[in-house]
């Protein structure tokens, strides 16, 4: 009888142990992390918008808006998310061709969030997949993939 205690006891403890370190990581994982992207004209104001389409003459206009929050308690490595960072484009995963250099940022504290704007030309996307029509753009980091946004590239615009 002491030693099926004994062997119970050792499970829920093993149990427990599991449990915790399973929160720990969930804590410091990168779901703690939310991308949001939004699409703008490079430099042009005649942006068309109709149901989540956004015209464009050419690929090399397009620049997105991001926005990542930290919604976790954990501080992240802000350059590392960044230059971890993947373009889906139509699908397809393409990393961007520089390193990311942000001057005295390397910190991404919990709850803060940071915005700022990427250009696509940034990303090593190439040229046939650039064509006009219709596209679908999307933003991963750390693994995580931001809202998918539909695109139209009409040269003749």
């Amino acid at each position: 009888m002491k030693t099926l205690a004994t062997i119970l006891l050792l499970a829920a403890g093993i149990f427990v142990n599991a449990s915790a370190q399973t929160t720990n990581s969930l804590r410091a994982s990168p779901a703690s992390l939310e991308i949001v992207l939004n699409l703008q004209k490079a430099v042009s104001a005649n942006t068309g918008v109709y149901h989540n389409l956004v015209k464009f003459s050419a690929a090399k206009d397009i620049t997105m808006e991001v926005t990542l929050r930290n919604v976790s308690e954990v501080t992240m490595h802000f350059p590392d998310l960044l230059n971890g960072s993947r373009v889906m484009w139509d699908g397809k995963e393409y990393s961007h061709l520089v390193p990311f250099i942000l001057a005295g940022f390397s910190e991404f504290p919990p709850k803060t969030a940071w915005q700022d704007k990427l250009a696509l030309s940034l990303y090593d996307i190439p040229s046939e997949a650039l064509a006009s029509g219709r596209h679908t753009i999307a933003l991963k980091v750390s693994g995580l993939e931001s809202n998918i946004l539909t695109i139209f590239i009409d040269p003749d615009k």
